[in-house]
C-alpha cells in the first residue's frame, strides 16, 4: 500500500481491508471493497470516487445525507467528511482516490492509460486525458 494514502486506510476496520483488494501507485489507490463502513465518519484529503455495484447505504456527506444508486459514479471532493448511515446488502464494487495533486500535474505530461485488473474478470481502465 502506497504510504501516500495511509491517512485514508488507517480509517479502514481491519476486518474490511483484511477482505479487500486494492492496487495503488503513488497517485491513486483503486479499491474492491465486498461491504461499506457504517455509522463511522471518514476524512477524505483526497478525490474519492466509488462505482457501486448494488445499491448503497444512504451516504452522509458533510451535514447531508445522499442517496445513490447502482451503476451511477459517486465522485466526492478532497477534504470531505463522510459516512454510510445505515447497513445495507451489497457485492464487491469500486472505490478510488486519486491524489488531489495529482490533477495539477496532468497538464504536464500527455495522455495516460492504465489497466487495473481485479478477480472474476473486471478490468478496469483509467485514462486521463487534458483538453485544453
Amino acid at each position: 500500500m502506497v504510504e501516500a494514502f495511509k491517512n485514508f486506510v488507517d480509517q479502514i476496520p481491519s476486518e474490511i481491508m483484511a477482505k479487500t483488494e486494492s492496487h495503488s501507485d503513488a497517485n491513486m489507490i483503486i479499491f474492491r471493497p465486498t461491504s461499506f463502513i457504517i455509522n463511522e465518519e471518514t476524512y477524505l484529503e483526497d478525490y474519492h470516487f466509488v462505482l457501486p455495484s448494488s445499491d448503497p447505504p444512504p451516504l452522509r456527506i458533510e451535514h447531508r445525507v445522499h442517496h445513490f444508486t447502482k451503476g451511477k459514479l459517486i465522485s466526492v471532493v478532497p477534504e470531505t467528511r463522510l459516512s454510510c448511515t445505515e447497513p445495507a446488502l451489497t457485492r464487491p464494487y469500486i472505490a478510488m482516490m486519486v491524489k488531489k495533486g495529482f490533477f495539477q500535474e496532468i497538464p504536464e505530461s500527455p495522455v495516460e492509460k492504465r489497466k487495473y485488473h481485479f478477480r472474476e474478470g473486471i478490468t478496469l481502465t483509467v485514462l486521463l486525458v487534458l483538453i485544453k
